[in-house]
């Protein structure tokens, strides 16, 4: 029914009532990707966050997906803010600028301001356009290098947020967490687009 009516949803409703029709039926790791999705596209945070905290702890994941990667840290906060606020940012650091240019007449350091304000918005691209996120949908086996040939490292456990850095023949390239860095087929991984 809920599949059914998707275009009449709004698109992050119909990824929490998903999200948690699949934590009903205990299949989590579904479950955590589409709570993942109603996340991005902004609903209700505060709900959407403590059922995916409940997934992670039941399924697991929590702590493997901490990283004191600094990196790491940076994507997260610039995808966290909504675009408008980086905008707005922006905008006031051009607004100032331009104020201070026209009462000294100082070019360099409008520039500045203008470049300074500029800098949230640039990073929010850079990450939007380089990486991507995913939700491992079942047990995946992690290699060396992008295809089975390539010794296995490790195993990608279900229901744990990859962030992917790139794509080679089919393959993707698993750059956070940092203890999961490696190779995976691109099958069984659910993106959060």
């Amino acid at each position: 029914m809920l599949v059914k009516n998707k275009e009449t949803l709004d698109a992050s409703l119909y990824h929490y009532n998903l999200g948690t029709l699949y934590a009903k039926m205990k299949e989590l790791p579904k479950a955590r990707l589409h709570l993942e999705m109603a996340n991005k596209l902004n609903f209700e945070t505060s709900m959407v966050q403590n059922n995916i905290k409940f997934i992670k702890n039941s399924l697991g994941v929590a702590q493997l997906e901490n990283s004191p990667n600094v990196n790491y840290k940076t994507k997260t906060f610039f995808n966290s803010v909504p675009q408008d606020y980086l905008l707005t940012i922006m905008l006031f650091f051009v607004l100032v600028g331009g104020i201070y240019f026209k009462k000294s007449k100082n070019w360099i350091l409008a520039i500045v301001l203008v470049l300074v304000g500029s800098i949230p918005m640039g990073l929010k691209t850079f990450y939007a356009n380089n990486y991507s996120d995913a939700v491992v949908l079942t047990d995946k086996s992690l290699f060396e290098g992008p295809s089975n040939i390539f010794d296995q490292t490790g195993t990608l456990p279900a229901g744990l947020k990859v962030t992917i850095s790139k794509e080679r023949d089919g393959w993707l390239f698993i750059e956070f967490p940092d203890s999961y860095r490696g190779w995976v087929n691109k099958d069984d991984l659910g993106y959060l687009r």
